[in-house]
């Protein structure tokens, strides 16, 4: 996967160290639809990089969800978009 000018700077300003992941999450944009699906790709303390169909509609700020049950839960902000990918920090925990 190539990775862009955009990513390359975020990367270089991470807090912590990012885990590869491949699982599926829910992008929640807390408006009444139904949440989105999205796969994650790498995840830390801080932060999260996802794909999702559609990016564009992410709004700024959003809720991850991270369990099927929906109970874990992160409140994210949009840090960069690329191609279909985001690159979100974590504002807060919920559930």
């Amino acid at each position: 996967m190539q990775v862009s000018e955009a990513q390359k700077s975020y990367i270089k300003q991470r807090q912590a160290t990012r885990h590869r992941e491949n699982r599926q999450g829910w992008v929640d944009v807390d408006d009444g639809s139904p949440p989105r699906a999205c796969n994650l790709w790498d995840v830390s303390e801080t932060g999260v990089r996802i794909t999702i169909e559609s990016p564009t509609g992410v709004p700024g700020e959003f809720f991850l969800i991270l369990s099927k049950d929906g109970k874990d839960r992160r409140q994210c902000r949009v840090a960069w978009r690329s191609g279909g990918q985001i690159g979100a920090r974590f504002l807060s925990t919920t559930g």
